[in-house]
């Protein structure tokens, strides 16, 4: 099955990077850090799978940093940030996040791509994702109505020393609606066309 790599010259225009070859490299960094696992062996069916949470940390890395050189471990913790609890949940949010199928910012951005609903607090199509350097992440709806619905915000370990310490001033990356749909309709459209290949592969006589 195609891997990840085959699809980067697609998917650089519609992140933003200029090359493919400047998003393998990214890709590179994030395997060596242990973000994203590589199948085992070598040629066909290995590297890097086409998943939606390796197309996430993809996503990630490129909102947090701009330079290769700074994805190291802050990069892995905004990926494994937990959501901020609700003050009605402060007391049982542990429990409340165990329930819920322990999501993290990673994995709910995963689902966002492969348009199923995020398992924090599901309640209405998505918009925007957003970094800020790099002590907090967070999932907005299409349409931010504050009365109705509260953003996503997650936090990694001792985010409030990272956010001292990018004080005062910091600096936000998001994307988009327009630049979100668009990832979400490729990922959406290579996932069905590689499970359709793969089933025709599976139904051919040996």
């Amino acid at each position: 099955m195609a891997g990840l790599k085959t699809f980067l010259g697609r998917l650089s225009p519609l992140l933003g990077v200029v090359t493919p070859a400047a998003l393998y490299e990214r890709q590179r960094v994030l395997v060596d850090i242990g973000l994203i696992k590589p199948r085992a062996g070598r040629g066909p069916g290995s590297g890097v799978a086409f998943t939606a949470e390796n197309l996430a940390a993809l996503v990630i890395s490129i909102l947090a940093t701009d330079s290769l050189s700074e994805i190291d471990q802050r990069v892995v913790d905004l990926c494994n940030a937990q959501p901020e609890p609700t003050l009605e949940r402060q007391s049982r949010a542990h429990e409340t996040w165990v329930k819920r199928g322990k999501p993290t910012f990673l994995t709910e951005v995963a689902r966002v791509l492969s348009r199923q609903p995020v398992l924090w607090r599901p309640s209405t199509p998505i918009g925007i994702i957003r970094v800020t350097r790099m002590w907090r992440a967070q999932i907005l709806p299409e349409i931010y109505q504050p009365l109705l619905i509260k953003q996503l915000t997650f936090l990694p370990p001792h985010w409030e020393r990272i956010a001292e310490s990018a004080l005062p001033v910091s600096l936000t990356a998001e994307i988009g609606i327009e630049a979100l749909y668009g990832l979400i309709g490729f990922f959406s459209h290579t996932e069905e066309a590689l499970k359709a290949a793969a089933s025709q592969d599976q139904e051919k006589p040996e």
